[in-house]
């Protein structure tokens, strides 16, 4: 996940830490649900190791993200817009 920016969210009546995470336009849409989940069961007690800092929340945005382009990775994993733009540069 593309944790751009860290910022201060006022959840309920607490601020806390949160990381902002933008869009990636390289990134196939389809992989945001799956981030999603990996995201979600970080923050499952059952599974997470007891003791250590909680995990700081993700909140999704519709800002362009900071990340730079991951190399190397597989063809089904990036954006086909994104691809096709590239590939006439």
């Amino acid at each position: 996940m593309s944790e751009d920016e860290e910022a201060v969210e006022k959840i309920g009546n607490v601020m806390i830490p949160v990381f902002k995470v933008g869009v990636c336009e390289w990134r196939a849409p389809e992989i945001t649900k799956y981030l999603e989940y990996i995201d979600k069961e970080t923050r499952n007690e059952a599974i997470r190791e007891k003791g250590g800092a909680n995990p700081t929340p993700h909140i999704r945005t519709q800002e362009p993200s900071k990340t730079q382009v991951v190399s190397g990775l597989p063809r089904a994993l990036y954006n086909p817009t994104w691809l096709a733009k590239i590939s006439v540069q």
